[in-house]
């Protein structure tokens, strides 16, 4: 592990830290989790319009809002624990996904935010661990050009055989539904050029590279 890849664990494992501080000042806490878990009513504090709900609601939003989580997960290779979806118009206004270190995200919709941010707790906790103690992705991408590699994989691009860029990002929607806006999408290949795992020729289309081949096979 580099010393960048060091600072940017330790900025990512404060954010995540900072965050699991709100969710304990979130009083009475210890007793919201405990009845959202058994799907109590008790005492109101469970309507949409509960006191609890809302500040449990609140901190959901600004976890996965938060700039500095996004942007250094992405720097990392890694994904956000609770990210929203509702952009992608198959799924519901209130779905979310969260995510442990090392496992495939998991499709969860908002409907009681304390029931949530009680799912959620422990996977912060689980990131912070992993944030401190566990390796980098030894690939050091960023998901979007693993996607992207897995998807020319998935295309044939290799021995020379191109392809548009844009039919390569379609693909990836196929692939892992991942829906990658311009500055990720530019991020990701600038990162796959560096590193020469794929080869760009104006008009003519992007290939693998025999490095980018093998990186892309070992991905699927």
């Amino acid at each position: 592990m580099n010393e960048d890849e060091q600072i940017l664990r330790a900025q990512l494992c404060t954010a995540y830290q900072g965050h699991r501080t709100n969710i304990d000042r979130l009083v009475p806490w210890s007793q919201a989790r405990i009845l959202a878990l058994q799907g109590s009513e008790d005492a109101g504090l469970f309507g949409r319009s509960g006191e609890i709900d809302e500040m449990a609601r609140h901190l959901l939003d600004s976890i996965a809002d938060d700039q500095e989580i996004d942007l250094t997960s992405r720097l990392l290779g890694l994904s956000k624990v609770f990210a929203r979806i509702s952009d992608v118009s198959y799924y519901q206004a209130e779905d979310r996904v969260i995510v442990w270190p090392n496992r495939s995200p998991v499709l969860h919709e908002v409907r009681r935010p304390t029931t949530t941010l009680a799912l959620i707790t422990p996977a912060i906790d689980a990131w912070i661990k992993y944030l401190s103690d566990v390796a980098p992705n030894p690939d050091g991408l960023i998901p979007e050009a693993r996607s992207f590699l897995k998807a020319m994989l998935d295309l044939g691009l290799q021995g020379g055989k191109r392809q548009d860029q844009e039919v390569i990002w379609s693909r990836v929607g196929e692939i892992d539904q991942l829906i990658a806006g311009k500055a990720s999408r530019e991020a990701a290949l600038k990162l796959l050029k560096d590193r020469q795992l794929v080869n760009t020729k104006s008009g003519t289309g992007t290939t693998l590279t025999d490095n980018g081949l093998k990186l892309a096979e070992s991905l699927k």
